[in-house]
């Protein structure tokens, strides 16, 4: 059903309200953050289920992968939220002023801030943190086992095999074509992670993160940025990478080439360069067996008249 939804262009999304019940959304695929934020509230409203009414300062707010969602005109699946994920309605704390009024709960509403890059910044601080959050596929938080492929994206393994097998990957993950186009990752859980703490915090006062740098115990909150060694898996900082250096895995000793190293969820001229990297292997790759064929073919040949 899941794969019929996302051929026909239409999502459910579902939500888990502030008082325990799950409601079902039908949005789809080319929806932003904003339309499915006014969509809950249309139901909301329609099942008297809104704590207030009083729209310029709402009761709840939407968290999915550990960040709050707001009405800034990106897509559902760049916030890798895709058919059958599930976000949690958190309820919204005003007050505390000392003064009968509220608290003021972004810069933006601070004297003389200057929002503009700082919120632009933010927005793509917790779009990275969302994605080391969730599979790159599915939308889905990341479970056991857990896959990357060459352009550094990170995937549930079974979901996206299913994907493979039935010919329903997203379009921007079609290189994604057999098993042995994956590798699996060796992440290193944060021991102070809590699921439900992480998703009523925001990225801007720390929230706990769920997987962390096994070196230096940084966390992979969309700040710091990652990678993997693929002969091993092993996920550590860039950070670390650099400090340590060499050849082989500080973490298991195992040696890897400079050609080992994939950076995960790399962005601009990075991910274009490795998606050039990877097309023009393949075309490499294509020529050899082309090249070997031929050279079979005609010992063949040679073979027979002899």
């Amino acid at each position: 059903p899941s794969s019929n939804l996302m051929m026909d262009g239409e999502m459910q999304v579902f939500v888990r309200t502030v008082k325990g019940h799950t409601v079902t959304l039908d949005v789809s695929v080319d929806d932003t953050v904003g339309d499915l934020i006014a969509a809950y509230a249309q139901h909301a409203c329609q099942h008297g289920t809104l704590a207030s009414e009083n729209r310029s300062r709402p009761s709840s707010r939407l968290v999915h992968g550990g960040f709050q969602l707001e009405n800034n005109g990106c897509a559902l699946l760049d916030r890798g939220i895709t058919t059958g994920c599930t976000l949690i309605e958190v309820p919204c704390v005003y007050g505390g002023g000392c003064d009968g009024g509220t608290t003021a709960q972004q810069r933006k509403f601070m004297r003389q801030a200057d929002t503009t890059k700082k919120e632009s910044l933010r927005d793509q601080t917790e779009e990275m943190r969302a994605k080391m959050h969730t599979c790159s596929a599915s939308g889905k938080p990341l479970v056991e086992p857990i896959v990357a492929c060459d352009l550094g994206y990170i995937y549930n393994k079974e979901e996206i095999l299913k994907m493979i097998a039935t010919k329903t990957v997203p379009a921007h993950l079609k290189h994604v074509r057999k098993m042995r186009d994956l590798f699996p990752l060796e992440l290193t859980a944060n021991p102070h992670y809590h699921e439900l703490k992480a998703a009523m915090q925001s990225v801007d006062i720390g929230a706990d993160d769920r997987f962390i740098c096994p070196i230096t115990s940084r966390p992979a909150n969309g700040r710091n940025p990652f990678l993997v060694l693929k002969p091993c898996g092993h996920v550590v900082s860039e950070q670390a990478h650099k400090q340590v250096g060499g050849s082989t895995c500080v973490v298991c000793a195992k040696p890897f080439a400079p050609s080992d190293v994939v950076p995960l969820h790399p962005v601009g001229e990075v991910l274009e360069a490795r998606r050039k990297a990877l097309e023009e292997a393949r075309a490499e790759k294509k020529r050899e067996a082309a090249s070997a064929a031929e050279g079979r073919a005609g010992e063949e040949v040679d073979s027979k008249r002899k």
